[in-house]
């Protein structure tokens, strides 16, 4: 019994310690209110996903990870227009929308990699519209808005996007 009792000790808790992400605890754990968590099994398959409050998972067994799907992000995407040599910044305010498309999609690498080539993309299309310099933010708004399904699906939604045109620095 002794020994049964010192392998749990010394084998078993610091395992769970190992195991365990720097916010979640297997067994019982807290999702923030401005958060969501997904739970995963063995194979990395998603179990389910849970809302904030205080949920648990089997330790071992599961793994969890909590993302903060309120939290506003914002990426900034520079791009110098050729025609006039202005210095052209496009910045997008995203949240996550949908955290297992968010999750199935690569996370936030893959949905800034998307934001960036969205950007990037309508920034080229604002810049052959033909319009003046003054109107570049809300062409680059439309051609973002217009590529709203994109940002979908990867559990992304897009809240604004503005941009800073700089023809000074050149």
């Amino acid at each position: 019994m002794r020994i049964l009792i010192l392998v749990i000790a010394f084998v078993a808790f610091p395992l769970a310690a190992v195991a365990e992400t720097s916010s979640v605890r297997c067994g019982f754990f807290e999702v923030p209110p401005d958060s969501e968590a997904l739970v995963f099994d063995r194979s990395g398959g998603i179990k389910r996903k849970l809302g904030p409050g205080r949920q648990r998972c089997i330790p071992f067994l599961e793994t969890v990870s909590i993302v903060n799907t309120l939290r506003e992000r914002r990426q900034d995407i520079e791009s110098l227009w050729s025609a006039d040599r202005c210095n052209v910044t496009a910045s997008v305010i995203w949240r996550v929308s949908d955290l297992e498309k968010y999750h199935t999609k690569g996370g936030e690498v893959a949905a800034v990699s998307m934001i960036q080539s969205l950007a990037l993309e309508a920034l080229k299309t604002a810049e052959t519209s033909g319009n003046d310099i003054e109107a570049v933010s809300q062409d680059i708004h439309a051609a973002l808005r217009h590529k709203r399904p994109a940002f979908e699906e990867f559990g992304v939604a897009l809240y604004r996007s503005y941009s800073n045109v700089d023809c000074g620095a050149y």
